[in-house]
């Protein structure tokens, strides 16, 4: 689903993307929310716009998967030695994701 929104981050036809996205998460729209809300908190920008405005209006559950996806955006990577620099943001939340079955036993 990632691969969906990043290679369509600049459409001027969103509803075509959710469509796709929906049909790729069936009944897991915990996880729609998820994957949809990192992308939108992490490359929203001009270009980005239309399709985060769209997702949002049409998705639930992306709010706070968009505020880790705008706190990873800030992680500032040291390119000498390739590992993180928080610079006052905390940089790394690990999250396992379970197909729904699972989650919902657990």
């Amino acid at each position: 689903m990632s691969s969906v929104i990043t290679r369509n981050l600049r459409t001027t036809k969103p509803e075509i993307v959710i469509e796709e996205l929906r049909a790729l998460a069936g009944a897991d729209v915990d996880l729609l929310g998820e994957v949809a809300g990192l992308a939108c908190g992490y490359y929203r920008d001009a270009h980005s716009e239309a399709l985060c405005d769209a997702l949002e209006a049409e998705i639930d559950g992306l709010g706070p998967w968009i505020e880790l996806g705008v706190m990873s955006g800030k992680v500032v990577v040291d390119p000498a030695d390739g590992r993180g620099s928080d610079r006052g943001v905390v940089p790394v939340m690990i999250v396992e994701v379970q197909p729904t079955r699972q989650r919902r036993a657990a």
